[in-house]
């Protein structure tokens, strides 16, 4: 297709990813959502390790295992006699390599974003195609922020696309046309993708396929990538029997326009037809609120419609078919394909790019679910800075979903539940694939480092725990909360929950370190409840940057300025520094190497601290004038609190192979007047 989309150009103008040190990526979005490769940015998505209830990793269910999916067929996965096969076999780590002229190669890189193939020669597992397509590929996110303003490659790992038939029509490796591979360069676990496949397909839901694989171009390692399967005919006919339907990429039935019908038609380009697209938007547009779930019976496969929700927001895909970003007077959304069948006006919508997914608190918390109906459709929630969406029932497709047989959805949702989403079996999996890449991680210079990799697979294992309790939730039509503080009044977790806990409090640290927030029930400090800030700091590339935090909000912006003091209880596992901070918005660029803070010495044993308010420290050194302080204060809007790493040497670092396990146990807060 040609051209960018106004979405994409709207995330463009909107926000910023950034790459740094090795291919860490950080957010960049008016301060939410921040991980930093160096620990200096607060207020990180990075998610944790709580929640994991469910059972140990290995057992039953496919635990441990290398094997396909073992869920209900129904078109997620290939017949037996699939030639393919052989790419995304689970059990093998394959190595592609890749040689072509080396002044192509730099000029490939130079112009990556003009996405325009080169010729290079294919070698994998001892088969050999003598020339194929090599370009680069991504959107904002994966292409466009790589480069700065000057034009220059700023990330070392980009993801590629190879197409076997870009210079001889009929070459196939094992059947295929193209294949992807992805840079996984905003997911340090390197997981997300094949995980969120895995689960769709396990529903039943067709999905592509995806594995690791490892890449050398002109001999030189350019590390592990996520290997996905393209959705093109090849695709469709191998899911759908004939399979020579309409296939349209990231094209929502809300348009009857000829000319976007037709430049987002991956199939049948050349005589396109869109009636039963036009049809399907005209039902949609001119049903009643009641009608939609009867639309939706006529124009999808409804039970198929239910699995999709029940994966897509189960795993927290935010950048998917619910996400409608608004720019303008428009909504849209974006990362999924439709396939029209053959015989009748009948779609069946599939998933595609899955980086987005699983992040704990995501984004979006505030943003109503897709089974929820909004009592306001023009309201607009904010995500990231100057980006806003609408919430996804608005839309009538899944307005249509969220008004249907509510029964039917549940079962889905139990369905999933009591299958591919249980803790064993995504644990074993996890363990598995885990196992097999890691000496090809420790290998790659140009991704995360080997700890950090760990670390985040460690988070993804926590974060999947918190994600089945809002599932359950979710069927079993329970509210789900977001934990916050409320000024002045004393907060103590007896009436928090694990989940409210994770969902509302956000933790960040650096790549290597492992953070997680958890709801202490035994041994509390005091009640029935608390809340415990687990970490294990490991060095990083920067000397004294093992960095960990945990930010409480507020319940919007709360006026501090008349409290005197900030009361709480607090134990430490053993002697170490704790900063606590206050959080604003009124801080300026000169305040960005500090906060207003305290930095108290704990001792191991539980502690009543009084901090007064007009004794505060300035973290970054210095101090603030009584005007500025202020102002902090009077617009509060979270707590953090900082444990400091014990045991570094006198050049910063704690030592290759020493890490540095510790908890934080707090209760009883409260601002006091």
């Amino acid at each position: 297709m040609s051209g960018r989309s106004k979405l994409e150009l709207g995330f463009a103008a909107a926000f910023t990813l950034a790459c740094s040190g090795g291919g860490e990526p950080t957010l960049f979005a008016g301060g939410a959502g921040v991980e930093s490769p160096n620990g200096m940015q607060p207020g990180s998505l990075a998610g944790s390790s709580a929640g994991n209830q469910g059972g140990t990793a290995g057992a039953a269910g496919g635990g441990g295992s290398l094997s396909a999916p073992s869920g209900p067929r129904g078109g997620a996965v290939p017949g037996p006699d699939d030639e393919s096969a052989w790419v995304f076999d689970e059990s093998a780590l394959r190595t592609y390599t890749l040689t072509l002229d080396p002044a192509v190669w730099d000029n490939l890189q130079a112009t990556a974003q003009d996405e325009v193939y080169a010729p290079a020669e294919l070698q994998v597992d001892g088969e050999q195609l003598p020339q194929v397509g090599l370009r680069f590929k991504g959107a904002v996110g994966t292409l466009e922020a790589c480069f700065d303003d000057t034009g220059a490659l700023v990330c070392s790992k980009l993801s590629m696309k190879i197409k076997f038939d870009e210079y001889d029509p009929e070459q196939r490796l094992h059947g295929l046309k193209r294949l992807n591979f992805n840079s996984m360069r905003t997911d340090r676990s390197e997981m997300h993708e094949r995980l969120a496949y895995r689960l769709f397909r396990e529903m039943g839901v067709p999905a592509p396929r995806a594995n690791h694989a490892r890449l050398i171009v002109n001999g030189e390692y350019r590390g592990v990538f996520s290997l996905v399967e393209e959705i093109d005919g090849r695709f469709t006919s191998s899911r759908f029997a004939p399979g020579n339907g309409n296939l349209y990429k990231a094209q929502w039935p809300n348009t009857d326009n000829l000319a976007t019908l037709t430049e987002h038609l991956e199939t049948n380009e050349d005589q396109p037809e869109h009636s039963a697209m036009i049809a399907f938007y005209g039902a949609l547009r001119d049903a009643s609120p009641e009608d939609l779930a009867q639309v939706l019976e006529r124009f999808t496969d409804v039970n198929q419609l239910f699995a999709f929700v029940a994966v897509d927001r189960a795993i927290n895909n935010w950048d998917g078919m619910t996400g409608f970003y608004c720019f303008g007077d428009s909504c849209n959304n974006d990362n999924y394909y439709f396939y029209q069948h053959d015989a009748e006006p009948r779609f069946t919508l599939l998933p595609w790019d899955l980086d987005n997914t699983f992040t704990v608190p995501s984004p979006f918390e505030a943003v109503p679910s897709a089974l929820a109906i909004p009592a306001d459709c023009s309201a607009r929630y904010s995500v990231f800075s100057g980006v806003s969406v609408q919430a996804p029932a608005c839309d009538p497709l899944i307005g249509g979903v969220a008004r249907s047989d509510p029964a039917r959805v549940r079962a889905e949702m139990t369905r999933f539940l009591d299958g591919a989403f249980t803790l064993e079996r995504m644990h074993g999996w996890l363990d598995a694939w885990q196992a097999q890449i890691d000496p090809a991680v420790a290998e790659d210079t140009h991704g995360p480092r080997l700890d950090a990799f760990r670390a985040a697979v460690n988070r993804l294992r926590g974060d999947l725990g918190l994600l089945r309790l809002r599932s359950i939730a979710e069927r079993d039509e329970q509210p789900v909360g977001r934990f916050a503080l409320t000024p002045n009044a004393l907060e103590g977790f007896e009436s928090t929950t694990e989940l409210e806990l994770g969902l509302g409090v956000l933790r960040s640290s650096t790549p290597e370190t492992t953070v997680a927030v958890a709801l202490e029930q035994a041994g509390a400090l005091a009640g029935a409840h608390d809340a415990r800030l687990s970490f294990e700091f490991r060095d990083g590339l920067v000397p004294w940057s093992q960095w960990a935090e945990l930010r409480m909000p507020f319940a919007g912006v709360a006026d501090l300025s008349r409290s005197s003091s900030l009361r709480l209880v607090v134990r430490s596992d053993r002697p170490r520094m704790l900063r606590i901070s206050v959080d604003s918005p009124a801080y300026t660029d000169r305040d960005l190497s500090g906060t207003v803070s305290w930095d108290v010495q704990l001792n191991g044993s539980p502690q009543e601290l009084e901090l007064s308010l007009s004794d505060t420290g300035f973290s970054g050194g210095g101090t603030l004038v009584p005007e500025r302080l202020n102002d902090v204060l009077a617009s509060a809007t979270a707590l953090l609190f900082e444990p400091f790493a014990e045991g570094r040497g006198e050049e910063g670092y704690l030592g290759a192979g020493m890490s540095d396990s510790g908890s934080i146990q707090v209760d009883e807060i409260q601002f006091t007047p």
